[in-house]
């Protein structure tokens, strides 16, 4: 594992780069999108995972998470799509890294950043898990805003297909895979739904419902799985 920074907008992203020890000319890649007040720490075990069937990992810190700069209570969503680009960008230019390969995991405001990424990069497989979603509006509140009213927020949404992150997915091309909690009691099933609906145009698309798992997965089965799926799903579609 290498620890990594490389710049946001000025601020500082903390990051750690984990590599396969197979050496190959050009190796796959998949980048870790966390969720809100959560940070590299969680996927670093995820990528090294992954890092044994010979794919790259980078696991991050968002700006205003984890060691990175930026101050939480004035960061918007928004910051965070900008802080995914240069993350994807900052992979790219690494040595031995297959572009034509590069895989995003997103979880909740980390899987409506991961979409609006693959918008404007070129991604070929993408995992979600219990994908946030967020109007125009709201893209542009701070994230301590959204914090505050985040499951009425949520479940009053109406509509869902016309919010930029599901609007964006409606263009991926790639593998798509949305896992959800059968027990979220913050993301309805609606906004999942949303996601799978919208992305007419991929080129492979799965569901994967983790039984009695809430939002936070808390239990230690409930992260087996989704760990599972994840090595699974980009082993097959990388």
């Amino acid at each position: 594992m290498i620890d990594v920074t490389f710049s946001s907008e000025g601020q500082k992203i903390d990051g750690s780069l984990i590599l396969p020890s197979i050496t190959k000319e050009k190796l796959p890649a998949v980048i870790f999108f966390h969720g809100m007040t959560s940070s590299k720490e969680k996927y670093v075990p995820i990528a090294e995972t992954i890092a044994k069937e010979g794919i790259v990992g980078l696991a991050l810190s968002l700006r205003g998470h984890g060691k990175s700069e930026g101050n939480f209570n004035k960061l918007t969503v928004s910051d965070l799509v900008n802080d995914g680009l240069t993350a994807y960008d900052f992979l790219i230019s690494q040595p031995n890294i297959d572009e034509k390969r590069i895989g995003i995991c997103g979880v909740s405001v980390g899987a409506a950043v991961a979409s609006l990424v693959c918008a404007q990069r070129n991604v070929k497989s993408l995992a979600m898990r219990v994908p946030a979603t967020y109007s125009d509006e709201l893209m542009n509140m701070t994230l301590s805003q959204l914090m505050v009213n985040e499951e009425k927020i949520f479940k009053n949404m109406r509509d869902v297909s016309n919010t930029p992150a599901v609007k964006a997915i409606s263009n991926f091309s790639g593998s798509l895979l949305v896992i959800t909690s059968e027990n979220d009691h913050i993301i309805p099933a609606e906004i999942s739904d949303g996601y799978y609906l919208k992305a007419k145009r991929v080129r492979k698309k799965e569901k994967f419902e983790i039984k009695g798992a809430t939002h936070n997965l808390t239990n230690e089965n409930w992260k087996k799985q989704f760990t599972e799926e994840i090595i699974r799903w980009f082993k097959q579609t990388l």
